[in-house]
């Protein structure tokens, strides 16, 4: 990209890397006109919360509510205790069709930051 890497500017070394912000995160799917998904990390203390929300969209309702979840007391939640270090720092939603085998059509990846990146999949709602 011209003038992306510009020496004609003052410039001095790079400073020290700060503190890490706040994890915060938002996904979503509407992929049929029956539901609405939503999923969300907010940050928190003592640890960030996740949040999945479904909006039932089969009704007369020009509006209907979005009921949330909050995954964050649930068993084996990422929330930096010594069973599972790190917490929360990414979320994601997906809807499948529940046929067959597959009882749990909706699936909920959460990002774990800490000492390093750990993914805890297929959460089912």
């Amino acid at each position: 990209m011209p003038g992306s890497d510009r020496t004609d500017r003052p410039h001095g070394p790079q400073g020290a890397t700060g503190a890490a912000g706040p994890c915060a995160d938002i996904d979503a799917q509407q992929d049929s006109a029956d539901f609405e998904l939503r999923a969300a990390v907010k940050p928190g203390v003592p640890f960030p919360h996740t949040f999945v929300g479904i909006r039932d969209l089969r009704g007369n309702d020009a509006n209907p509510p979005l009921r949330w979840t909050d995954l964050s007391g649930l068993p084996g939640y990422p929330n930096g205790t010594s069973d599972m270090t790190g917490v929360a720092c990414g979320v994601s939603i997906n809807g499948h069709s529940a046929s067959g085998n597959n009882q749990n059509p909706i699936k909920i990846d959460i990002i774990i930051c800490g000492p390093s990146w750990t993914f805890v999949t297929n959460q089912p709602m």
